[in-house]
């Protein structure tokens, strides 16, 4: 319920030029532009800092720095990405670091908490769109110039294979312009040739 309702008002926030959508409840932690980062970065973020950020669309996203205090859990000071928690640097050898590029999904979710104390320089974590490829013309489609005159191609088939008719007992078919009596066999026979 709660995340329902954390979702909900994280898409009002969503203007339709955003690509990320801030809730901060403390702290200086934030949005500029594309960007979402730790407060004041690239100096050390402060004491007790929470924020959450949503994806307004589909986005990629590069970590242009990262530095959060550690622990085995990502208990004190971490960026949740989607629900998977991160902390630590590349200053020590204990780290749960992020990787430096992805995606997200319209909606995900980015949480940055820092505890009260050890305080770190943080992190920038910048989104771009995800534009979508043109796609090449189907090899089924043709150009317009191409394209042949539909009643041109009726024309021709009711030109030479034209019509049979049973007139007075006697089939008569015309091929082209040429009227023709014929036994029903050979009628039959060349009409279920061309149509079937």
């Amino acid at each position: 319920m709660i995340a329902t309702v954390l979702v909900t008002l994280l898409q009002s926030a969503c203007d339709g030029t955003s690509l990320l959508s801030l809730d901060s409840s403390t702290g200086n932690c934030g949005v500029t532009g594309n960007c979402f980062s730790s407060g004041n970065f690239p100096q050390d973020y402060g004491t007790n800092e929470f924020c959450v950020v949503a994806a307004c669309d589909r986005v990629t996203f590069t970590i242009t720095s990262f530095e959060t205090e550690y622990h085995d859990d990502c208990i004190h000071d971490y960026l949740e990405i989607d629900g998977t928690k991160y902390c630590g640097n590349n200053i020590s050898s204990q780290t749960r670091m992020p990787l430096q590029s992805g995606s997200l999904e319209m909606n995900d979710i980015l949480k940055f908490k820092s505890d009260d104390g050890n305080e770190m320089k943080g992190f920038e974590l910048c989104v771009a769109p995800i534009t979508k490829p043109e796609s090449p013309p189907s090899p089924h489609e043709e150009d317009d110039n191409d394209k042949e005159d539909p009643a041109k191609s009726v024309g021709a088939i009711v030109g030479y294979v034209a019509a049979a008719l049973v007139v007075g007992g006697g089939t008569f078919y015309y091929i082209g312009s040429r009227r023709r009596k014929s036994p029903q066999s050979d009628l039959q026979s060349a009409v279920g040739n061309l149509i079937f």
